[in-house]
């Protein structure tokens, strides 16, 4: 299964990789450190000479100072600069991710008829057309799929043991958002739900829920549906290539 895609702007890529082009292959870590230690071990234990106007104890005394204060900065600098790893990049290209709009699409089907060939949609207010059921996509993508069963269980009606769920594809895509009047990024997951246990009342053509207009629509009749095309037909092309 794909995970959440990213999208960036090959502009704000490259200022992210030139801003941080002084951490990316820091490999210093602990190294200044145990130079500076070896360093001590060897001067602490080492033989010394008078040396200009410095006594042989007062030079040796000096060399000892001086490793001292390079282990000292090796272990600054060892927990200040920590290793810049490609998590560390990768997380900063997630925060400048530009899909705003991850949702997942679940598909579910007539399968409580012989010849399942109708998908449940519903009646959407801010974009004014029938839409398939969508759920905003959680980053874990286990975590998403449980989330689509609770919230199925929740609007229909049914239990969650009732309830399957198949992935099929992800899609990245620019489209119209009818809601807000501009063009937007989507990334479109889909799923398939098998409800083993359909309610009776939600067998009709149509039926309402909690408000919500849920409709039993076949392909065909969806292509038919002038609204719904010229505001989605991207996912049902999706559906179509996937489901049937």
């Amino acid at each position: 299964m794909e995970e959440n895609l990213v999208l960036l702007d090959q502009e704000q890529l490259r200022l992210l990789l030139k801003s941080n082009a002084s951490k990316i292959g820091n490999t210093n870590g602990w190294e200044p450190f145990i130079t500076a230690f070896i360093f001590f071990i060897s001067s602490a234990f080492a033989t010394y000479q008078p040396w200009w106007i410095f006594s042989a104890g007062i030079f040796k005394g000096l060399v000892v100072l001086i490793s001292c204060i390079l282990m000292i900065r090796g272990i600054y600098l060892a927990v200040k600069d920590r290793k810049y790893t490609y998590m560390d990049l990768y997380t900063e290209m997630k925060n400048q991710n530009q899909i705003k709009h991850p949702f997942s699409i679940v598909v579910v089907k007539n399968e409580f008829e012989q010849y399942p060939d109708r998908f449940l949609v519903y009646y959407d207010s801010r974009w004014k057309c029938r839409l398939f059921l969508n759920f905003r996509t959680q980053q874990d993508m286990t975590e998403n799929e449980e989330k689509i069963k609770r919230a199925l269980s929740n609007e229909l009606q049914v239990d969650m043991s009732d309830i399957k769920i198949d992935y099929k594809n992800t899609y990245l895509h620019k489209k119209f958002s009818y809601s807000d009047q501009c063009e937007k990024w989507y990334e479109h997951t889909i799923y398939q739900a098998h409800i083993s246990h359909m309610p009776e009342t939600e067998q009709s053509d149509s039926f309402v829920i909690n408000g919500r207009q849920y409709f039993w629509m076949s392909l065909p009749e969806m292509e038919r549906d002038q609204i719904m095309m010229e505001k989605n037909s991207d996912i049902v092309s999706f559906v179509k290539q996937l489901v049937i």
